[in-house]
């Protein structure tokens, strides 16, 4: 691929745009909303890889290698880390991926968190996203600022524009709409 080109793989919100991928993007959102996807950008010096911030798709990650597939870490790299197989699960002859921990049972390998992006050079490096979880506001000291009630509730209208803004995203996509619900109360909600 020529350097400078951003890949999307799966769906999202994107500057305010609803995208599907697979696709090429013209140029980096400036900002990645919400969805299920991984952005791929290739540069002349490194490659980055970004996943959504809620990582729906697992993105594996170690020295020299970025996958989706847990297998192929294992068999790239070749070793396997017993403590980090402890704390996962082998079904079958099958590696697989113990949701609660970051590592992995392949040696060096790890979990590439929500709103994470690796950059891919002769080596495999991590950094967070600027502020993807910040966590509550602090005093000088550390201590937790608590939202007064009409901070709260600017929050949540805030929470409720973003929602409107995005469901008004894929409406104005000219694609066809889906909404997959369980039938549970908290998706009957979303639906309505």
């Amino acid at each position: 691929l020529p350097r400078g080109q951003h890949i999307l793989s799966g769906t999202g919100i994107f500057d305010g745009h609803f995208a599907v991928g697979p696709a090429v993007l013209d140029r980096f959102p400036e900002k990645p909303g919400i969805g299920m996807f991984n952005l791929l950008s290739f540069w002349p010096e490194k490659t980055t890889v970004r996943s959504d911030i809620c990582a729906h798709h697992s993105l594996y990650y170690g020295a020299g290698i970025v996958t989706n597939r847990l297998h192929l870490a294992a068999i790239a790299v070749g070793r396997l880390d017993l403590r980090g197989a402890f704390a996962n699960a082998a079904f079958n002859s099958v590696i697989c991926h113990q949701l609660s921990t970051i590592a992995t049972p392949v040696e060096g390998v790890n979990v590439l968190l929500g709103g994470e992006e690796v950059e891919v050079t002769n080596t495999v490096t991590t950094r967070q996203r600027d502020a993807v979880f910040p966590g509550p506001p602090t005093d000088a000291n550390g201590n937790p600022e608590y939202l007064t009630p009409d901070e709260y509730h600017a929050l949540v209208e805030k929470g409720a524009e973003e929602i409107i803004a995005n469901v008004q995203a894929i409406l104005d996509s000219g694609r066809p709409v889906l909404c997959d619900i369980s039938g549970g109360r908290d998706s009957r909600i979303v639906l309505a």
